[in-house]
């Protein structure tokens, strides 16, 4: 990416709701606006204005399904001054208006709670022989202890940017430890039904769900640490997501929307600072998010 376009797209991620010009912004780096307009357009596909409306209309979702504050303060603070303005480009956006948004959230995490009545616990892993079929059941630390091959599922969670949400495990995890990862992974539990399980799991790391699909399947085996092994039949499931998330601080200690491409590039800059089935499957997951239509191929795209 243009070293002048991802430094005025920080600009717009840190500053989005003031109302800075692209006039402004192209002095910034020393360009015409002109010339920034169309570099933006070259690398991206989209205007600078539609980027920025972009910011703050995901801010505004997060604001939305994260707390209590009134829709016209969540209006004004992601940058727009008229009300009815925010709630027209809020449903171009979405399919529904801000107060529409925030009771389908809501009601979406009630059902799905009371679903999974005191919380995802899954203390047993599937034990499955190399065709993924079932062979028995262990519990979760021994089986990796043992390098038994086990059922897993990671979920790739994309917005309308074409960003891609990541979170850092929390440093109390039985391993890999304060590593980035893709948005959730875990194990479906004995007799769970696979999207299910995965729904469930992304409510409980994440504070949100929405609707998964399955793109393939990997097998894999990775050393971690503790003496522990990873050796999984992981199925890859994805989805849309242009809200906020709340995550439990017992399995996620940060998280981040990050570009595809920008991300690529930090995998291979920096590998120790991401999960090993995250590195595996990642161009994967990718590729396969783009056939099936959740991502946007532009967003992508090698960076020059």
């Amino acid at each position: 990416m243009d070293v002048r376009v991802k430094e005025v797209l920080d600009v717009i991620r840190t500053s989005f709701h003031k109302p800075i010009t692209v006039n402004r912004l192209a002095r910034r780096v020393n360009l015409s606006s002109s010339r920034l307009s169309s570099l933006f357009k070259e690398e991206l596909g989209q205007s600078i204005k539609t980027i920025q409306k972009d910011q703050r209309l995901t801010c505004a979702a997060s604001l939305l399904t994260g707390g209590n504050l009134r829709i016209s303060e969540i209006a004004y603070q992601v940058g727009f001054n008229d009300l009815s303005n925010f709630s027209r480009a809020f449903k171009a956006r979405t399919g529904r208006t801000p107060k529409q948004y925030r009771q389908r959230f809501r009601s979406k995490a009630l059902s799905l709670s009371k679903y999974n009545g005191n919380g995802y616990r899954c203390s047993e892993v599937v034990v499955v022989d190399r065709s993924g079929r079932q062979v028995g059941v262990c519990d979760k630390i021994e089986a990796h202890r043992r390098g038994l091959l086990h059922r897993a599922f990671s979920i790739f969670i994309f917005n309308s940017q074409g960003q891609l949400l990541l979170q850092r495990r929390a440093l109390s995890k039985y391993h890999s430890r304060g590593l980035w990862s893709n948005s959730c992974c875990s194990h479906p539990r004995p007799g769970g039904v696979l999207i299910r399980e995965a729904q469930l799991r992304l409510l409980e790391e994440m504070g949100f769900t929405c609707a998964l699909r399955e793109m393939f399947t990997f097998t894999y085996s990775a050393q971690v640490e503790a003496g522990l092994r990873e050796h999984e039949v992981d199925h890859v499931l994805a989805g849309r997501h242009d809200g906020g998330a709340e995550p439990n601080p017992r399995e996620v200690a940060e998280w981040a929307w990050k570009d595809v491409r920008t991300l690529r590039q930090e995998i291979r800059d920096r590998p120790s600072d991401y999960t090993a089935w995250l590195k595996i499957c990642f161009e994967t997951a990718i590729r396969s998010a783009v056939i099936q239509g959740i991502l946007d191929k532009r967003h992508s795209l090698e960076t020059e």
